[in-house]
């Protein structure tokens, strides 16, 4: 964790512009020409800011070879070669960091950094544990920041909030500490400790716009949507330009169930300049709940240039097309979404559900299977397999799947309704009618499901004499 110290340059953006351009011609023509310690800051500086990182980088190697003495600049070097996960040279250079400087703040942080990164979570706590002893209350706070993300990786959840809590109250100005402390108290849902922490922060600086956007953050993770919106507005009302609270004000609002609404702060997240395949898809969910599917389907499109591997966007592309009767077309966006998680249920079952009106029962039946099989609790998975048997005419098959789902699920009357349909086809009926006669108890509107299977059934005095009977109890 190295720290940006633009603040403290001698320079203008000017002056480091022509520092910059100084420095490359020297390197262009091989000058030997000597530059201060804080210049070659300067400049490895403003190409970070730039996101020149190779330029950076070398910048850096070039600071370390002028000023072999200098902590600073190997423990730059050692940043870049993190950043790019090259941990054992970066250790490295960072072991000599410190044996130049042994209390150098930024090199003992990033030595923590990396072996949180190698997984040795407690030596990289103990690091931290003894860079505190020398360090002043914004570094304390900054250690904090460090061992509650160690804590984190380390699958130590509570003590990572607690480490975010300790960074927050020894420097409540600091925006890493908030940012910090809002995601870990989000990751382990302590959204009520947050209201009250929010709230004496935003007592001490009303104007603080993340102060306001986090107790957003822990009001939507309560649900409590309208209250989350007012933070949000707030935050918005003080940093106009503040996106993360005008995409969660739409998400507020799309919980809520006010598309249009939603959308409307998606599209101004859109304006602000942040543009990415999630918000494009969240506004095409929109749309689609408005009805718009020409729109809905645009949004799906975008969202999948911007990421070919954005499952949900092809599934929901497939119910666009399934609305226009475009199966076929479906079918294969749908198949896209299935490849992308071969185990997601909804997609086998979706997959399933297309293919059957593409006419293709066997491959129907096979989806169905393991859409159950991915996930047993959901009954309408068993209900489907068990109709495209019945379509197939595979009976045995279909009466043993009902059997055991009609045990898992007893007070499901579409499947006693399909068990009904398939016993009869099997020349047992009185076993039928007592099948039937359980399913018009349960809910005797679905009998539709099994004259729908048995057509030629509803004028049958058996079969109506059930129904009557039902409405009479009913009644």
């Amino acid at each position: 964790m190295i720290k940006d110290n633009s603040d403290d340059r001698p320079y203008s953006q000017q002056e480091a512009l022509e520092l910059v351009k100084q420095y490359e011609n020297v390197r262009k023509n091989n000058q030997n020409y000597f530059f201060e310690h804080e210049s070659l800051e300067d400049i490895i500086d403003f190409y970070e800011e730039n996101s020149e990182w190779d330029k950076a980088y070398d910048a850096a190697n070039f600071a370390a070879e002028q000023h072999p003495g200098s902590a600073t600049f190997l423990a730059k070097k050692a940043q870049f070669l993190f950043e790019q996960k090259q941990f054992a040279p970066a250790l490295a250079l960072i072991e000599k960091a410190l044996l130049l400087s042994p209390t150098d703040m930024d090199a003992l942080v990033l030595q923590a950094d990396i072996y949180n990164q190698l997984g040795e979570y407690a030596r990289a706590l103990q690091i931290l544990k003894s860079a505190r002893l020398f360090a002043d209350r914004e570094d304390k706070s900054d250690i904090y920041i460090v061992a509650s993300d160690i804590y984190e990786s380390w699958g130590k959840p509570e003590k990572a909030y607690a480490c975010a809590q300790k960074a927050l109250r020894l420097c409540p100005e600091s925006e890493m500490a908030q940012i910090r402390y809002d995601y870990i108290a989000i990751e382990t849902g302590h959204f009520k400790e947050s209201i009250q922490t929010q709230k004496k922060l935003i007592g001490a600086n009303p104007y603080s716009h993340l102060a306001w956007y986090h107790l957003g953050n822990a009001w939507f993770g309560l649900e409590r949507y309208r209250k989350a919106i007012d933070a949000y507005e707030y935050a918005i009302a003080i940093n106009e330009t503040f996106t993360p609270a005008h995409r969660d004000l739409g998400e507020s609002w799309f919980e809520l169930g006010n598309y249009a609404r939603a959308k409307q702060y998606y599209l101004e997240t859109e304006k602000l300049g942040e543009t990415d395949d999630e918000l494009v898809y969240s506004i095409g969910l929109c749309d689609l709940y408005l009805d718009k599917l020409a729109d809905a389907e645009h949004c799906f499109r975008r969202a999948i240039e911007l990421n070919p591997a954005h499952a949900d966007a092809y599934y929901q592309l497939s119910e666009c097309l399934k609305l226009k009767h475009e199966y076929a077309e479906a079918l294969k966006n749908c198949k896209v979404a299935l490849h992308c998680e071969p185990k997601n249920d909804t997609y086998l079952y979706a997959v399933g559900e297309l293919s059957c009106y593409n006419d293709d029962f066997e491959a129907a039946l096979l989806y169905y299977l393991e859409a159950v099989h991915a996930n047993k609790e959901e009954p309408a998975y068993w209900s489907k397999a068990a109709a495209v048997y019945f379509q197939l005419g595979q009976y045995n098959e279909g009466e043993e799947m009902l059997e055991m789902a009609i045990s898992k699920f007893p007070h499901r009357a579409d499947l006693c309704y399909l068990l009904a349909a398939f016993i009869y086809e099997r020349g047992k009926k009185q076993s039928a009618y007592l099948y039937l006669s359980r399913g018009l108890q349960i809910d005797k509107e679905g009998i539709y499901l099994f004259l729908n299977l048995m057509p030629h059934l509803a004028s049958d005095p058996n079969v109506q004499l059930l129904i009557d009977l039902s409405n009479l109890t009913n009644n």
